[in-house]
């Protein structure tokens, strides 16, 4: 009876340590189902996207003292206009995987047409009942950003972040500003333009999917403000030396997507 109890103590332990070998080598054979390889290093992508906003802008005269003639509603005004386009977009980014947290940097670079116009006009306000035409146009070629992004990965193939940071780009603007008589014919026109690279502020969100080990697709939103453009309506006749200040906001919103591949990823 010992002798039997003793083989059966041998053969439990002998499965024991089978059962335990087994078990270890399939659970190397499982990946680890949050790799912290798979959104660490460095990164190249490209995409494309749609821009949209609704920028304020504002017309006076260089000197009230000196602005005899028109009242509202042309001058001074405040105005709205909407402006959307397309873009194409190229990236570069680093990231650091700390668990679930994901930090990095990324800046990319946006080339496309997001513009808008603006026209109204009509008769000014009594007692003054000179026409008006008003026209004015914003054209942004050209939007930058270099930004600090903050994500986390609540899957192993899904990754969300938010960033913040530097925004840079080339706007152009143009203002025309015409009088009429009565019977029709332009007495006065302020015409003015303006180029610039602005820098600003930029704030956005987004999503990435894991599609294989070194490629991800990327869905992101972004808010960019650059500040305000000046452009000065030069008076034509010369005579007398008036002009019109225009100040155009350069701000809206980008929704793009894309893909990224992912250098050295393990």
């Amino acid at each position: 009876m010992f002798l039997f109890a003793s083989r059966i103590v041998i053969l439990a332990v002998v499965c024991s340590t089978c059962v335990t070998a087994a078990d270890a080598h399939a659970q190397a054979r499982v990946p680890d189902p949050t790799p912290t390889g798979r959104w660490t290093g460095v990164y190249f992508g490209v995409g494309a996207g749609l821009g949209r906003g609704t920028p304020d802008s504002r017309v006076d005269w260089n000197d009230t003292a000196l602005a005899e003639g028109p009242h509202p509603p042309a001058v001074p005004a405040d105005y709205s206009k909407r402006i959307d386009g397309s873009i194409g977009v190229a990236q570069l980014g680093w990231n650091h995987r700390w668990g679930r947290v994901v930090t990095g940097l990324e800046a990319d670079l946006s080339f496309g047409d997001i513009n808008g116009d603006l026209s109204v006009g009509g008769p000014l306000a009594p007692p003054f009942v000179t026409p008006y035409a008003y026209e004015e146009r914003l054209t942004l070629t050209r939007l930058g950003t270099v930004r600090g992004r903050l994500g986390f990965a609540p899957a192993s193939r899904w990754l969300l972040h938010v960033s913040g940071g530097l925004a840079y780009g080339t706007a152009q603007a143009q203002t025309d500003l015409r009088f009429f008589s009565l019977s029709g014919v332009q007495s006065a026109q302020y015409r003015g333009s303006a180029s610039e690279t602005r820098m600003g502020w930029t704030i956005g969100a987004g999503t990435e999917l894991a599609l294989a080990r070194s490629l991800s697709a990327r869905l992101d939103y972004l808010h960019f403000d650059l500040g305000t453009m000046n452009v000065s309506g030069i008076r034509s006749p010369a005579f007398p030396t008036l002009f019109t200040v225009n100040e155009q906001a350069v701000k809206g919103q980008i929704v793009r997507v894309g893909l990224n591949y992912r250098f050295g990823a393990r």
